[in-house]
């Protein structure tokens, strides 16, 4: 039982310092700006509000790009420069409607010039007097 005193009076011995340590280091901290809520900056002034229910309206924009889900290729049966674009890229359109004017000035030419060469082709038309059996002239 010798044996078992002196390690417990030890025991309580070091445990009495570090309560005393302990007690020492909590009013050191307490009595510092940073335990009293001052950390050593001015004090800043808040503004509070009450609490309720709000209507939060939220824009979000996005930049990109967007892509069609069907593409679809436009040709001209003639060719020839555009007068007028009737419609603009992105614009809905119809099946048959008109989305732009091409010059015809060009293709106005080549017509007359082929209904002259047709008539120029042609030998002049004469008028005879031809026999027909079975009326009286």
């Amino acid at each position: 039982m010798k044996k078992l005193v002196l390690p417990l009076l030890l025991l309580a011995v070091l445990v009495l310092v570090g309560l005393r340590l302990y007690s020492e280091l909590v009013q050191s901290n307490a009595s510092t700006p940073a335990a009293n809520g001052l950390s050593g900056r001015p004090a800043m002034l808040v503004g509070t509000a009450d609490a309720g229910p709000h209507l939060f309206v939220s824009n979000l924009e996005r930049l990109g790009e967007l892509a069609p889900l069907a593409s679809v290729d436009i040709m001209s049966r003639v060719s020839g420069r555009l007068q007028e674009v009737l419609v603009e890229r992105g614009d809905p359109v119809r099946m048959g409607q008109l989305l732009a004017v091409v010059e015809d000035d060009d293709l106005l030419r080549q017509i007359r010039r082929a209904e002259a060469a047709l008539r120029a082709s042609r030998p002049p038309a004469r008028l005879s007097k031809v026999p027909c059996p079975g009326f009286a002239a």
